[in-house]
């Protein structure tokens, strides 16, 4: 993607040209100018007036189909990292299917093989015995 130079113009050139003709009729800052500018459009002969409308709708045009090659270009390089992405999970999923499948030392999440395992039980017994040695608990 090109990166903005020097001499890349700041506005683009649709707008530049809307405001080299329009800029005293449209920019005003205060509400006395608008009225001015009003009152010159109401001056206009028809034609004159219609040729400005179509003018600022060709204006428009231009700036809708810059729009447009902007979200093309858009569309296609998110389509681009799309593809990335998946190609990206497709890799994985190709390495995890060639791991070996079967009981290992890792934990879910344990990266480093390191698990920490709980003491087996043996459930063979369903009848507790307590246990004389411990301390009895206060409350209970």
């Amino acid at each position: 993607m090109p990166k903005p130079n020097d001499r890349t113009p700041k506005h683009p050139a649709f707008l530049e040209a809307a405001r080299a003709f329009y800029a005293d009729a449209f920019e005003h800052r205060r509400k006395k100018d608008l009225a001015a500018a009003m009152e010159e459009w109401t001056d206009l002969e028809a034609p004159e007036q219609t040729f400005a409308i179509a003018h600022l709708l060709y204006l428009n045009l231009k700036a809708q189909a810059d729009t447009l090659r902007v979200l093309v270009d858009v569309r296609d390089l998110l389509d681009e990292v799309a593809d990335g992405v998946d190609q990206a999970l497709d890799a994985d999923a190709d390495d995890d299917d060639d791991e070996p499948t079967g009981d290992d030392d890792t934990a879910p999440g344990d990266l480093d093989g390191d698990a920490v395992r709980a003491p087996a039980v043996d459930d063979s017994s369903t009848t507790s015995t307590p246990d004389t040695d411990a301390a009895p608990v206060e409350g209970v």
